[in-house]
C-alpha cells in the first residue's frame, strides 16, 4: 500500500470515529441540544474537504511523477543522441576547458571518455593553431560574436600524430548576455564547408591583440629569476642534447628590439649582445624571414661583417638561429655556436624542435611570472587589511566607538595626513605602542 493510500484510509478511519462519536453524542444528548454535536458536525465537514484535496493532491502528485518520468526518458534520449552521435561533440566552459565530451570526441582524440572532463580543450590543440584557437575563444568571451564555423585546426591526439579538423563553436549565453558554455562540433576538414562566421581581418586583430599580451608578458620576467631556473637549465641542456658549444636566447622588448636574455655560457652571451647592440646578426635576420638562418663561418660572412670582431674575440665560428614562435607570432630567436660546423637539414630540425621547447618554457615561466606576482600582492592586500583593522580596534578601545566610527576617523586622519589608509594605520599603531594609557 502506498502512501496515497494510507492517506486516504486514516481518513477514513477518523471519519468512522466520528461518526460514532456523533451516534453517541445524539444518544446521550438532553433536550436543548449542546455544542459537541455542532464540533463534531464541522469536524466532519473539515475531514470530508481534507479528504477531497487528499484526492487533488495525489492526482497532481501521480501527474508530476509522470512528467518527471517523461523528462528523465525525454533527457536520457537526449544524452544517449549526444553520447552515440557520429559527429565529435564537446561542451567547455567559457574558458574551454570540457565539461562534457561523447563517445566520438573521445574516440578522436584517442582519450578515455571519463579522463576528458576538466581537460583545457587547447592541450590537444597543435602548437601552430593554438593561438588561433585561444583568439576565437577570447573573442567569444568578450561577446563580440555569435559563433565561427568551419575553423580548420589540427588536433594532437593522446597516442601520437595530428588529425586536421574543422572546428564549428557556439556560445551559449543566459538572459543577461552572460557566457555560460561554448558548444563544439569537431569534424574531418574535408567533409567540412568552408563558411566562416569569423573573418580573417577579425581574427588577425586577435592574433594581433594576443601576442601584444605576450610579449607584455615576457618582458616583464626576471631574467636573474627566471632564467637562473627553467629556461636557464634548457640552455644548459641544449648544449649537450645538440652537441654545441653554445646556446642563447634573444627576446622581443616591447618596441620590438631583440634583446640578449641569456646564453649558456659568457663567449655566447656576449655575441647575443653584439647583435642587440648592432641591431643587426642572425637572429634578427630569423627573426624577420621567419625561418632558421645558418653560417659556417660568421666572421667572414658578407651579410654580417659588422659582427666579425665580437665572433672571433668569443671564438664564434659557425652559428644557426631559429626563430622562436609562441601565440601567434615571434617573440625571439634561439642561437647555436659552435667553434666549425656545417650545418645539416637534420640539424635545422633539431634546432627548430628545441625553440619549440624554449616556447613552451617561457609561457610556463611568464604563467609562473605573473602567478607570482598576484600571490604577492594577495599578501599585500592582506597584511594591508590586518593593519587597517587594527587600527579601527585600537581606535575602539581608546575613544570608546564603535566600528563604524572607527573606520570614518581612520580616514580622515588618512586624508588629513595625505598618506595612504594602510599607512596611516601603521602610524597610528606605532604611536600606540610608544604612548600606551
Amino acid at each position: 500500500m502506498d502512501n496515497d493510500d494510507l492517506f486516504s484510509s486514516e481518513l477514513r478511519g477518523i471519519r468512522d470515529r466520528i461518526a460514532e462519536l456523533q451516534r453517541r453524542s445524539t444518544a446521550d444528548s438532553q433536550p436543548g441540544g449542546g455544542l459537541l454535536p455542532e464540533a463534531l458536525a464541522e469536524l466532519d465537514e473539515a475531514i470530508e474537504e481534507l479528504s477531497v484535496t487528499g484526492q487533488e493532491l495525489y492526482e497532481q502528485t501521480a501527474e508530476l511523477t509522470a512528467t518527471r518520468q517523461a523528462l528523465e526518458a525525454e533527457r536520457e534520449r537526449y544524452q544517449a543522441l549526444f553520447d552515440f552521435a557520429p559527429v565529435a561533440y564537446l561542451v567547455t566552459d567559457p574558458v574551454a576547458r570540457i565539461l562534457e565530451a561523447n563517445r566520438a570526441a573521445a574516440v578522436l582524440l584517442d582519450v578515455d571518455q571519463r579522463f576528458l572532463v576538466g581537460k583545457p580543450l587547447a592541450a590537444y590543440v597543435a602548437s601552430e593553431d593554438r593561438w588561433q584557437f585561444r583568439s576565437t575563444v577570447n573573442w567569444l568571451r568578450k561577446g563580440d560574436g555569435n559563433g565561427a564555423a568551419n575553423l580548420p585546426v589540427q588536433l594532437r591526439r593522446h597516442g601520437g600524430g595530428l588529425t586536421e579538423i574543422a572546428v564549428t563553436v557556439q556560445p551559449v549565453r543566459d538572459r543577461a548576455g552572460v557566457l555560460r558554455t561554448l558548444r563544439w562540433v569537431l569534424r574531418d576538414s574535408a567533409l567540412a564547408g568552408q563558411e566562416r562566421f569569423v573573418s580573417d581581418d577579425q581574427l588577425a586583430v586577435e592574433r594581433d591583440h594576443a601576442r601584444k599580451q605576450h610579449l607584455e608578458a615576457l618582458a616583464e620576467l626576471d631574467p636573474a629569476a627566471d632564467l637562473d631556473g627553467t629556461v636557464q637549465v634548457l640552455l644548459d641542456a641544449g648544449v649537450r642534447l645538440l652537441d654545441v658549444d653554445g646556446v642563447g636566447l634573444m627576446l622581443v622588448d616591447g618596441e620590438g628590439r631583440l634583446c640578449a636574455v641569456g646564453g649558456s655560457d659568457e663567449a655566447s652571451l656576449a655575441f647575443l649582445r653584439a647583435q642587440e647592440h648592432l641591431v643587426k646578426g642572425p637572429c634578427w635576420h630569423a627573426l624577420l624571414l621567419e625561418r632558421s638562418v645558418h653560417s659556417g663561418r660568421i666572421d667572414c660572412d658578407t651579410r654580417w661583417p659588422q659582427l666579425a670582431e665580437a665572433a672571433t674575440v668569443n671564438g664564434i665560428g659557425a652559428v644557426l638561429a631559429t626563430p622562436i614562435g609562441l601565440y601567434g607570432g615571434l617573440v625571439g630567436s634561439c642561437m647555436l655556436f659552435s667553434s666549425s660546423r656545417t650545418w645539416t637539414d637534420d640539424e635545422t630540425l633539431a634546432a627548430e624542435a628545441y625553440a619549440s621547447i624554449l616556447a613552451a618554457a617561457l609561457e610556463l615561466a611568464g604563467l609562473a611570472q605573473r602567478t607570482t606576482v598576484l600571490s604577492h600582492r594577495l599578501k599585500e592586500t592582506l597584511q594591508r587589511h590586518a593593519v587597517i583593522e587594527q587600527a579601527k580596534g585600537a581606535l575602539i578601545a581608546r575613544d570608546g566607538i564603535d566600528a563604524n566610527e572607527a573606520s570614518i576617523k581612520l580616514g580622515v586622519l588618512a586624508r588629513q595626513s595625505g598618506r595612504p589608509l594602510a599607512e596611516t594605520a601603521r602610524s597610528l599603531l606605532g604611536r600606540q605602542d610608544r604612548d600606551p594609557p
